[in-house]
């Protein structure tokens, strides 16, 4: 009898020990990427933001606020650009402030424009409530390497003391930009240069598919460090950029023919991106349709922009919409 109580008590024991496994899978499901849980996130939901950066910020306005829009916000978007703008450039216009911009605001009233512009023509035009900054990316010159001469790190920090001191009430965050397109044909380097490091094939800088993931993984590296020492949310434009590339459906076709800039889908993916940030509304099912793109692209799209906004705050930082 006592035997056979003990063997049943140890059958017990199995089978709650399963069962315990069971549930703390349950709990703790597979996640393909670890949130950052230690990244600052916006305080509010944002409908009036400033873009501080080059052509990585200029194409994709419109499409932010249309998608805001469409859920029934009121959003300003304004961007201050230079071709090729660097955090250098910009920080030295605190002081020059020379008419070098162009400033653009997408908005309740329609599009204004002006140009030239100075920064603190955009800096005090509005009640920006977010002023977003960002780094210049072209091989060759661009300050994301190691081994360029001009340290991003040291002009973002002294960037971001400069707009603290004087808007101490706006919220600050970190645009992390893409890595260009696969066969992209830079300006010629010299023939001692390090291209290993710089993500380039011999002297003409063609991109192949190992060259690019290389670029975004130093980009993204880049924008990590950079949230980190400056206490910056991230907005990672770059990370949807590889799912979606990884993806079947899109691949590699969301630039123009020069292989850099944004075609519609890249808009778009980078304003879904954007979006979400910004309210903490999730995009996925939004209604705003850019022409060009099929109803496919654009749920594509919209996961890609919602996964990659989880991967940096978590599945429950961008809330579904009722629409």
């Amino acid at each position: 009898m006592k035997r056979c109580l003990c063997f049943c008590l140890a059958i017990l024991m199995l089978v709650g020990c399963f069962a315990g496994c069971d549930k703390e899978t349950e709990k703790t499901p597979e996640t393909t990427e670890k949130v950052e849980d230690t990244l600052p996130v916006l305080e509010k939901q944002i409908l009036n933001v400033l873009m501080i950066g080059s052509s990585y910020s200029y194409y994709y306005c419109d499409e932010l606020a249309a998608i805001a829009r469409a859920d029934g916000l009121k959003m300003e978007v304004g961007n201050l650009y230079i071709s090729g703008g660097t955090a250098q450039q910009h920080y030295e216009q605190f002081s020059k402030n020379q008419p070098i911009y162009e400033f653009v605001v997408h908005g309740k009233s329609g599009k204004t424009t002006i140009k030239p512009a100075t920064m603190q023509q955009a800096l005090q035009g509005r009640p920006w409530e977010l002023i977003t900054i960002q780094e210049s990316y072209d091989p060759g010159y661009n300050t994301f390497y190691p081994n360029a001469d001009v340290k991003t790190a040291d002009y973002v920090k002294k960037t971001v003391e400069e707009l603290k001191k004087r808007f101490p009430d706006v919220e600050l965050a970190w645009h992390q930009v893409w890595s260009k397109e696969v066969g992209f044909k830079g300006a010629l380097v010299a023939l001692d240069a390090d291209i290993e490091n710089c993500g380039m094939d011999e002297r003409r800088q063609v991109r192949t598919s190992e060259k690019q993931q290389a670029d975004y993984q130093v980009i993204r590296d880049c924008a990590l460090q950079i949230c980190k020492d400056n206490k910056l949310p991230r907005i990672p434009s770059g990370d949807a950029w590889q799912l979606a590339r990884a993806h079947e459906k899109i691949g590699d076709n969301l630039c123009k023919e020069d292989k850099t800039h944004e075609n519609e889908a890249g808009q778009y993916l980078n304003g879904c991106v954007w979006y979400e940030v910004l309210t903490k509304n999730s995009c996925i099912g939004n209604t705003f349709r850019p022409e060009g793109l099929s109803e496919e692209t654009v749920s594509i799209l919209q996961q890609c922009a919602h996964q990659a906004v989880a991967g940096v705050y978590g599945e429950d930082y961008a809330k579904p919409v009722a629409r």
